[in-house]
């Protein structure tokens, strides 16, 4: 193995492609799929890059890219095709930032899709609030279908360790218990009384805490693939964004927090049933929660989160306030795909990301048309990073067989 050192001068491969991924946003390119022909727009402009082939330091730069694309996602889903017009700087702003209603979200969200597409948000153009929850997945039926519930999505899951014992996926629970600890319980003993009642009348529950040990872990991921214990261990508090879910879901779920502040003893409280609340269906991953019920929410928290928001000077917060503002819509949708194509998928799932950009954060008229704020913000910013990692570069040690 011999390494070669490269350096990171500029690569006409490179630029050619970056120049490519940007040219789809005025003209579609055709790939070869899945033993079909599938035409991709700038709505795939991931899935174009993946289409070249390249080694050396030109596969390392690529890398680089591919890299602030999952950023920008992050930071504001939908946003990463505009990352190549604002870097190529082949995009003017024309006028300034306006808030926009859910038609004019919904118009220019859907600019790459297909009529199979256009059908799809056209129907919900005539029942989607700005407020909406929206859920994307491969549906089993015949046809595309669009369910409409009644239901909250937080942002709070499984524990990790828990979900990939039991062996990943959706775990589904119905006529739920839900108790919550504000912090977390030590070991298993200071559960023991819940664990045995739960088992000797059948019940299922959704428990809440901070964290869990290893022990608990493993007991209630062990009981859970015997069929002896339905208790699923669900975490908040793990990321800025959950670290308050505690009180939202508090709203649907109607249960009082065990704290130790206010004198609760985990091993006696845990048993009050009192303080427990309750759900209808449950659907939950390691990554969100998904609650149906029928019951009404107290609008007073909803009312003093919007009191909060509008007094609010950080912009992050204001942000972090509106999407718990979010999670508190009852209503909620589902849209199964019938046999979906991954690019398919992709081009719903973009249409979906941009409006829900373009009702939080108004848009920008720019040449390529109106662009969500979001979406040109952390263009902007992943843009004039990555000029910068790669200047920074002095070159990279390649090793070749």
């Amino acid at each position: 193995m011999e390494r070669v050192f490269e350096p990171a001068t500029d690569s006409k491969e490179i630029r050619d492609l970056i120049n490519s991924c940007a040219s789809l946003w005025n003209s579609s390119k055709i790939i070869h799929y899945d033993e079909k022909a599938c035409v991709i727009s700038a709505d795939s402009s991931i899935r174009w890059i993946h289409e070249h082939d390249f080694k050396g330091k030109n596969l390392l730069i690529r890398n680089i890219a591919l890299d602030h694309l999952t950023s920008m996602e992050q930071q504001a889903p939908g946003s990463s095709p505009l990352f190549f017009p604002v870097l190529t700087e082949k995009i003017q702003i024309t006028e300034e930032c306006n808030r926009c209603n859910t038609d004019f979200a919904l118009k220019n969200a859907s600019r790459f899709l297909s009529h199979r597409g256009l059908e799809i948000i056209s129907t919900l153009r005539e029942t989607l609030s700005s407020t909406a929850r929206i859920i994307l997945k491969p549906g089993n039926f015949k046809t595309d279908v669009i369910e409409f519930k009644s239901g909250y999505k937080f942002p709070i899951g499984l524990d990790r360790t828990f979900h990939k014992s039991i062996g990943g996926g959706i775990c589904h629970i119905e006529n739920a218990k839900v108790i919550a600890i504000e912090g977390s319980p030590s070991s298993v003993g200071e559960i023991n009384s819940l664990l045995q009642k739960a088992h000797d009348l059948k019940w299922n529950v959704i428990l809440l805490a901070r964290s869990f040990p290893e022990e608990i872990i493993a007991t209630l991921s062990a009981n859970w693939m015997r069929n002896t214990l339905s208790i699923l261990p669900v975490v908040y508090g793990t990321e800025l964004h959950n670290i308050n879910s505690i009180v939202d879901f508090a709203t649907v779920a109607r249960y009082v927090p065990i704290s130790s502040d206010l004198g609760d003893s985990i091993a006696s409280a845990i048993i009050d049933e009192e303080k427990y609340g309750f759900v209808d269906i449950c659907k939950i991953d390691d990554w969100e929660m998904l609650v149906e019920t029928e019951k009404p929410i107290d609008q007073s928290h909803i009312k003093n989160l919007i009191k909060k928001m509008n007094t609010s000077n950080s912009p992050a917060e204001q942000d972090l306030i509106s999407q718990r503002i979010a999670s508190l819509s009852s209503e909620l949708i589902e849209i199964n795909l019938h046999s979906p194509d991954n690019v398919f998928f992709e081009k719903i799932d973009y249409s979906l990301k941009t409006y829900r950009e373009f009702i939080k954060t108004g848009f920008l008229n720019t040449s390529l048309g109106p662009q969500p704020v979001s979406h040109y913000q952390a263009a902007k910013k992943h843009a004039e990073a990555f000029k910068n990692n790669i200047k920074s570069i002095g070159g990279f040690l390649i090793c070749h067989n």
